[in-house]
């Protein structure tokens, strides 16, 4: 994006590092451009390993820890969705399917990173919005429906991810605290209804705080500004073949005062329907994704070269329509 021109603003600090020397050299510049100390205790980052995903290999670490991580991260297992250092969830079940759940876990088989694998270092953005003293972060979807004539399109469904555990900044070892992901997060005895917000939900939540305005006036603004950027940066990349498309999974990040920071970019996002609200929410995504997919192939196959607007009656909104 930034090769391109494009304001990358909204993109948290971050590196791309293949080994513990790139990690370490690439943790003292960015501690530099931040003016901090790379010893320092206040800075927290996040590391993400990129052969890994569902959460597994994900790491929540401050500054101090960073040198130690850059010698030990290529040679030890990776943490899994269930590893934590200070958390015993056997202790806190109150019903039988959650002691049985617990006492069958999902066990992932143990997964290492090889020299040269990549692992991305990026700055831990505080303070975050909370809700009911929880984490959370937005998954919005993205639909490149064709490039030449180019048309992307973001739907309006959206669900918020919380946390099962409370935030603390002083507790990095809770993933179910700071890692809001289904993947992790469904393993929790708490997983539930609740862990999963729409849009609804979510600006019934914001109004009742006497702040309506946040979503539509800042957030959602915010985010089709994002993803335009993004899916622009990238376009001189794209098959232009009639009939490819892309769905992508945005997650998006708020901090205490809505400020909108892109997290990543899944091309491969979950559509795994793990409560009712998401069921309902990513039953209407795919159905509208075929539709879409479906009438811009017919009208491509036509020779049309005006796409938009559709036919069809579905939830996207525009984001990108040119020839």
């Amino acid at each position: 994006a930034k090769l391109t021109g494009c304001n990358t603003s909204f993109m948290p600090k971050a590196i791309i590092a293949s080994c513990g020397t790139e990690l370490s050299k690439g943790a003292q510049k960015l501690h530099e451009a931040m003016d901090k100390d790379v010893e320092s205790e206040d800075s927290i980052w996040i590391i993400k390993p990129s052969t890994a995903n569902q959460g597994t290999g994900i790491v929540v670490c401050r500054g101090n820890e960073l040198n130690h991580l850059a010698k030990t991260l290529w040679e030890e297992p990776l943490p899994s969705v269930r590893d934590s250092k200070d958390e015993d969830w056997s202790d806190r079940l109150s019903t039988d399917f959650a002691r049985r759940r617990y006492k069958d876990p999902w066990e992932p088989e143990e997964k290492r990173m090889k020299a040269g694998d990549e692992v991305v270092l990026q700055e831990y953005i505080m303070p975050p919005m909370l809700i009911g003293k929880r984490k959370f972060d937005i998954r919005t979807f993205c639909l490149v429906a064709s490039v030449g004539p180019t048309l992307v399109l973001r739907h309006q469904e959206l669900y918020l991810r919380r946390a099962c555990e409370q935030f603390n900044s002083k507790e990095l070892s809770k993933r179910s605290a700071h890692l809001t992901n289904i993947c992790v997060q469904k393993h929790h005895p708490r997983f539930g209804e609740d862990c999963v917000w729409d849009l609804n939900r979510f600006e019934k939540y914001l109004s009742e705080r006497s702040n309506s305005g946040l979503l539509h006036e800042k957030i959602l603004p915010k985010i089709d500004e994002v993803m335009t950027t993004c899916i622009r940066s990238i376009l001189p990349s794209l098959s232009r073949k009639r009939g490819c498309f892309q769905l992508l999974g945005f997650d998006i990040f708020l901090d205490s005062s809505g400020a909108v920071s892109l997290l990543e970019v899944n091309r491969n996002p979950d559509l795994q329907p793990h409560t009712s609200r998401l069921h309902r929410i990513l039953s209407r995504l795919v159905d509208d994704t075929l539709e879409v997919a479906t009438e811009v192939n017919l009208r491509l196959k036509r020779g049309e070269k005006k796409l938009w607007p559709l036919d069809a009656e579905t939830g996207y909104n525009m984001l990108i329509n040119e020839d």
